[in-house]
């Protein structure tokens, strides 16, 4: 019996041994993405136009759970789709880093097209500057 145990006690302590291993490594796989995304946001936040970053203040007082924005690359540059206010009828300007309005998505009709071009084929998101 006491061969027995022991094989039972070192199975169970090499186990035991092996998950908190594996345990540490998520917990500092874990802690690392976190701390790169983290990093990530707060750097590409600084790359946001002022006259973006004041808009989205604007509209986030004004109704908070319904303002999203997202930065695309489109037609070779980086541009902002704004979308305030819950419906589907609002339109959604697309404007470009300056903040003049280069078209606008969605409304009535749902357009999907910005200088002539379908916007949605064309665009490559980068990044959620902000959503609800």
């Amino acid at each position: 019996m006491s061969f027995i145990n022991f094989i039972f006690s070192t199975a169970y302590i090499q186990t035991h041994t092996l998950m908190k291993k594996i345990n540490l490594t998520i917990v500092v796989i874990l802690a690392s993405l976190l701390l790169c995304s983290t990093q990530s946001c707060n750097k590409h936040t600084d790359t946001i136009p002022s006259c973006i970053k004041d808009r989205l203040a604007v509209w986030s007082q004004a109704d908070p759970s319904c303002t999203v924005i997202y930065e695309y690359y489109f037609q070779q540059k980086i541009v902002y789709v704004c979308f305030y206010g819950c419906g589907p009828d609002f339109l959604s300007p697309v404007l470009d880093e300056n903040c003049n309005q280069i078209g606008f998505l969605g409304g009535e009709i749902g357009n999907e097209f910005v200088n002539g071009v379908e916007f949605y084929e064309n665009a490559v998101l980068i990044n959620t500057i902000r959503s609800n």
